[in-house]
């Protein structure tokens, strides 16, 4: 029986959250890693230079520098269906990430990890049906042409001279709109 799942959560500074302990959570890295065992597949894409190879350094550095008041991140949990094979869940999960954060219009740092759903916090084998699960969390800050240190790409972006300014935030994943056709995406590209 397929399953639909899929809710939005924002992190912000303002309400005590990090960037980085989302990214170790979900990586089952530090004090989570023993699950570790659960973590399926992981990926990540359109990191800017500071962070090429280093998703952990972009979620850091995020924390590090984004404002106050300001969004560190947006996460994405989506349930996966079990009837696929391991190899179609993760080929399912890379392709709705690069729907979701690579547009026509912006290219949004992200990574994503694939949860078996077989194992609990400490460990233990699940004795129910497995549950597989993705978290796709990424930026709301643009990828563009200009290359940024990390205290500069996460500074108040400048709309007349853009290099001068922090990376560029897509406004549009901010609106109902966005959320209503991301559920839609979702259950398009599942059932595709």
């Amino acid at each position: 029986l397929v399953i639909y799942h899929l809710n939005v959560k924002i992190g912000s500074k303002m309400k005590g959250q990090s960037a980085n302990a989302k990214y170790n959570y979900i990586m089952r890295e530090g004090k989570y890693s023993a699950s570790k065992k659960e973590l399926l597949h992981q990926n990540f894409g359109n990191l800017p230079q500071f962070a090429e190879n280093n998703p952990q350094l972009f979620w850091q550095s995020a924390d590090d520098y984004e404002r106050l008041n300001g969004r560190l991140f947006t996460q994405i949990e989506f349930a996966l269906p079990r009837e696929l094979s391991t190899e179609q869940i993760i080929e399912l999960a890379k392709t709705f990430a690069e729907k979701v954060c690579s547009q026509n219009t912006y290219k949004l740092p992200y990574s994503l990890a694939i949860h078996s759903g077989e194992y609990d916090h400490a460990g233990n084998k699940i004795k129910e049906e497995r549950t597989p699960h993705c978290h796709l969390i990424f930026s709301s800050r643009s990828i563009d042409d200009f290359n940024r240190t990390a205290e500069h790409h996460f500074s108040r972006a400048n709309k007349k001279e853009r290099e001068k300014g922090g990376a560029w935030r897509e406004e549009a994943i901010r609106s109902k709109d966005w959320l209503r056709d991301t559920r839609k995406l979702w259950a398009d590209t599942a059932n595709d």
